[in-house]
Formats: C-alpha cells, sequence, structure tokens
C-alpha cells in the first residue's frame, strides 16, 4: 500500500487485507460440515423461511451488471458461482474475513470452470477497495456478523458507483 507503506501477503493466491498479515489458520474444510448443512438447510427452509431459489434469482439479477460485482461476505459461494456462471462478462469479487469460506469458494470456481470469480480476504466494514469502483454489491447473510452496521454501510456506500445496485 503506497499511502501507508504496508504490504499484505497471499496466502495460496489470494491477498490479505486482514487482520494486518497474521498467517493464513489451518481450518478445517468445509466437507467435513456438510453433514450438518444438509440437515440444518431444511429445517431452516421449515422454521426461517430460508428462500435459496429467490435468493440465487436475486443474486443473478445483481450480477446482471457488467464490471466489478462484490460480494461481501462471500460465504460458501454458492450464489457467486451462480452469478459468475449467469454473467460471464461480470467479475465476481469475493470478499470474506473467513479463510474456509474463501477456499471453498475458489473450489467451487475452479469445478465449474470459471475464470471471472476472484478473492480477497479482507474485512467488510474496511474494505480493501478503490472509492466508486463497484457496479453492483451483493451481500446474503452478510449483516448478523459485524458489529459495526454503519461502519459496513459507510463502507458499501463509498465503494458503489453511482447508481450501483445494491441487494442482499
Amino acid at each position: 500500500d503506497s499511502e501507508t507503506g504496508h504490504s499484505y501477503p497471499l496466502h495460496d493466491g489470494i491477498p490479505d487485507f486482514g487482520l494486518g498479515g497474521v498467517p493464513a489458520p489451518n481450518y478445517p474444510s468445509l466437507k467435513d460440515y456438510r453433514w450438518l448443512r444438509e440437515f440444518s438447510m431444511p429445517l431452516g427452509v421449515r422454521l426461517l423461511g430460508i428462500n435459496p431459489t429467490g435468493n440465487a434469482a436475486l443474486a443473478g439479477a445483481v450480477a446482471a451488471r457488467n464490471g466489478w460485482v462484490l460480494s461481501v461476505p462471500c460465504g460458501q459461494g454458492d450464489y457467486e458461482i451462480e452469478m459468475a456462471r449467469t454473467n460471464p462478462q461480470a467479475r465476481i469479487l469475493c470478499v470474506d474475513d473467513r479463510w474456509e469460506m474463501l477456499l471453498e469458494t475458489r473450489r467451487k470456481a475452479w469445478a465449474a470452470g470459471l475464470s471471472n470469480v476472484y478473492f480477497v480476504r479482507g474485512e467488510a466494514a474496511l474494505l480493501p477497495l478503490q472509492d466508486a469502483s463497484i457496479e453492483a454489491i451483493w451481500t446474503a447473510n452478510g449483516f448478523h456478523r459485524t458489529s459495526e452496521p454503519v461502519r459496513l454501510m459507510t463502507q458499501l456506500a463509498r465503494v458503489a458507483k453511482p447508481g450501483a445496485l445494491v441487494a442482499g
């Protein structure tokens, strides 16, 4: 960073803008917890009204913009993969502070043969992006993870181009 003089490491090819370059922890694979998701998803649909089909359609509408589409936090990448597949001209930037989520999303993108999905480790409340650089923003289930919702919204507004679509 030319302004601060800080340098940020790469971990497994992903830039790390989180926690000042702390080495990447060795997280267990999400494959180890897939049984939990398979068990809890039907329960969540019945009890909480989770709508993956509607969310996927909304995510696809966000990705219909050409240019950079920010997904923060990216989570397991299901919507991001659909965004990238639906609109190959969009460049989907996945930002998350959790390595296991970034690696899982990258694995899915590689398995789908997608080359328009990019990854950065960073904090949603301090996005490592230039002002007015993003065409659309997708944030699904991310706000409950932050203790600073006002700062998060300020960051999203800062990086969004005028007229950017924001959904989640």
